[in-house]
């Protein structure tokens, strides 16, 4: 099964195009009630995706709780040993690797992208950072959230695993409390350099549910 994973890394992620225009943006995102904030970016194209959480803003020390979501467990980690993570998707592939880290070895997960469903609301619309965006509503894992996409941006990404609409997702808001959000601070399109290479070079792939169970 990880030797399989591996070489499904190999083939995903060593074709970057080289031919396609890019974007590339940076998203404030945000729990309020975990007390923190991250620097998040996104390089895309039309065909695949990578999303950094590159910095966390912790307001004060404390502790995160997150749910498992292979047991609906709630564990708590302190906030400041949470260390930054890369997503890496293809569009329309319905899985998405990511970077994680026990004990500060780093091991490289796949994990499946679940269908969104959304419900594109075209008379509600917003100006974000220049861009006019159209409305759309998702529910998701029990929750509803309210985002905000261009199309004049035609990439089918957005922070996170959020994806799916007629264009690039430029805001993201959970209804209930609006606790999760995020949101485009800049936005460089056309982006003149290329998604960075995925380095081939970890020894363990796992797929999500058999990394939880092998880790405990």
């Amino acid at each position: 099964m990880k030797q399989h994973i591996a070489l499904f890394l190999s083939v995903f992620f060593i074709q970057i195009s080289i031919a396609q225009n890019h974007v590339y943006v940076e998203y404030e995102h945000g729990e309020f009630f975990k007390n923190y904030s991250n620097t998040e970016v996104l390089i895309a194209n039309k065909e695949m995706a990578k999303y950094d959480i590159l910095e966390r803003k912790v307001k004060e020390k404390s502790k995160l709780a997150f749910t498992d979501e292979t047991s609906n467990t709630i564990n708590t980690i302190d906030n400041e040993s949470i260390k930054p993570r890369s997503y890496y998707t293809k569009f329309n592939q319905g899985v998405v690797f990511f970077e994680d880290y026990i004990d500060d070895t780093k091991y490289f997960i796949a994990d499946t992208i679940p269908a969104l469903h959304w419900e594109i609301d075209s008379s509600k619309t917003k100006v974000i950072n220049g861009y006019e965006c159209g409305q759309a509503k998702l529910s998701f894992r029990g929750s509803s959230f309210t985002a905000y996409f261009t199309k004049e941006i035609p990439m089918s990404f957005g922070p996170w695993k959020f994806s799916g609409l007629p264009g690039l997702i430029l805001e993201i808001t959970l209804d209930d409390n609006h606790n999760y959000y995020s949101k485009a601070t800049k936005i460089i399109y056309p982006y003149k350099k290329n998604l960075y290479k995925f380095n081939i070079y970890r020894p363990i792939f796992y797929f999500l549910r058999d990394f939880y169970k092998e880790m405990g």
